[in-house]
């Protein structure tokens, strides 16, 4: 097993088993009628298996085990995981104040005392900082220039002060202990390597160019840990804490923010693979075929809602509109409202909804003193309109023939539920026309 397919593997299952409660519940009973497009059925196949008959999610590996993890595996994760951090440590001034949460990752697992540390610097990268100490010591040009650099839009060093303090900690080897001290050895490296980039011949800078090991500096392996030196203590530590819903990886997963900074420094090694599950089980993306709504925004469409609706309140309420005569009931006080505005205009039912179009402007005054009424009334009048346009003969005829007010009343729902529709109260809204 390579570490890329315990990745794949890992997070693919994690993805596919944090599905939202409502989103499962769909599926789950997509999955008992067997009605699934092919990649949900290779989902269900891969995911899931059969318990006493009923389909369940599969577990996650246990990352506690060599079996769903070997060794060799796990100390190239540790070492993926450590290097990453040590890049986002060096960068930690860049994103601490804008990404606060990216900051306290680095914090809880980077340093003294933390699951992961400082690598310290291979042999010739060793050899290659000694160089570059040695040469800005013995070259006051260089010296002087060095000073004068900047990355990331600011200056190296402060001041000369600050230059010797650095200086110190680089004899002390404090590069292989410290990474704001090895991310200062990086930008000195790359600033001489830009120099020679731009030619140093016939310059103060030229003795940059007789460095022999400056490009071990640079490499991006120069302090990276072999993962052979990984102590099995360190290795025990590592797997306890990735098989916890809080461990690492699944942080990396449940947080863009974080992954998108570990990503800049992880080579993708894992942040790739989480984007990949993502977008290979494809649940939460609308545009995808394999789009699952979740149960309760289902529920909540106008739609949906005005057929509960009616089920549930038929029995008890609608029926006494058959069973009643006299006071009329309502359901909404907005309709209460607009039937007496409506009422002292004396339009009679033989007039047609047309009437209560013409006089709209009268209504609407009428209900300036209900201002949630008014918008009601105001989403009718519009809605009638724009059904006029294409069904004139039914808003003409809706309260004197049945068929033509099951037109006029299809269409009422139709426009409450289109999905372009935002309004969180088109159901209401629609409901309220309804009674109109």
């Amino acid at each position: 097993m390579s570490l890329d397919d315990f990745l794949k593997k890992y997070y693919k299952q994690l993805h596919f088993n944090s599905m939202p409660s409502d989103v499962r519940e769909r599926f789950d009973g997509f999955v008992k009628k067997d009605s699934l497009t092919d990649t949900m059925r290779l989902w269900r196949d891969k995911y899931m298996h059969l318990d006493n008959g009923v389909y369940v999610e599969n577990n996650m590996p246990d990352v506690t085990k060599e079996k769903d993890l070997p060794d060799d595996v796990a100390r190239e994760l540790f070492v993926a995981c450590q290097n990453a951090l040590v890049g986002m440590n060096g960068s930690l001034a860049s994103f601490k104040d804008k990404n606060p949460l990216a900051a306290a990752f680095v914090n809880e697992y980077f340093g003294d005392g933390n699951l992961f540390n400082i690598s310290p610097a291979k042999p010739d990268c060793d050899k290659g900082i000694k160089e570059i100490v040695a040469l800005i010591k013995s070259n006051a040009s260089i010296k002087q220039w060095i000073l004068a650099q900047k990355s990331d839009d600011k200056k190296i060093f402060d001041n000369e002060n600050a230059l010797n303090e650095f200086l110190k900690k680089c004899d002390n080897e404090d590069y292989n202990k410290k990474g704001n001290v090895q991310s200062k050895v990086r930008k000195v490296a790359e600033a001489f390597q830009s120099a020679t980039w731009q030619g140093v011949g016939g310059t103060p800078l030229e003795p940059i160019a007789s460095l022999q090991y400056l490009e071990n500096v640079i490499a991006s392996d120069a302090f990276s840990m072999n993962p052979a030196s990984v102590d099995s203590n360190k290795l025990q530590e590592f797997r306890n804490n990735i098989s916890h819903k809080t461990g690492i990886l699944q942080v990396l997963y449940k947080s863009q923010k974080i992954r998108d900074e570990f990503a800049k420094h992880d080579d993708g090694t894992v942040t790739s693979v989480i984007d990949k599950a993502e977008n290979e089980i494809d649940y939460q993306k609308k545009d995808s075929a394999n789009y699952i709504a979740p149960k309760k925004e289902d529920e909540l469409r106008p739609w949906q809602q005005i057929e509960k609706w009616c089920s549930d309140t038929y029995a008890d309420t609608l029926k006494k509109y058959e069973e009643l005569r006299g006071a009329p009931l309502f359901f909404f006080t907005e309709s209460e409202d607009v039937f007496k505005a409506i009422d002292k205009e004396k339009i009679k039912p033989s007039d047609g909804l047309s009437a209560v179009l013409d006089k709209a402007s009268a209504i609407q005054g009428r209900l300036a003193n209900t201002p949630r009424s008014k918008e009601y009334f105001d989403w009718f009048v519009e809605t009638m309109n724009d059904i006029k346009k294409d069904i004139p003969k039914a808003i003409e005829g809706a309260w004197k023939d049945g068929k033509q007010m099951q037109c006029v009343v299809e269409q009422i729902i139709l426009k409450a539920s289109d999905p372009k529709n935002k309004d969180p109260h088109a159901m209401e809204k629609a409901m309220t026309a309804m009674e109109i």
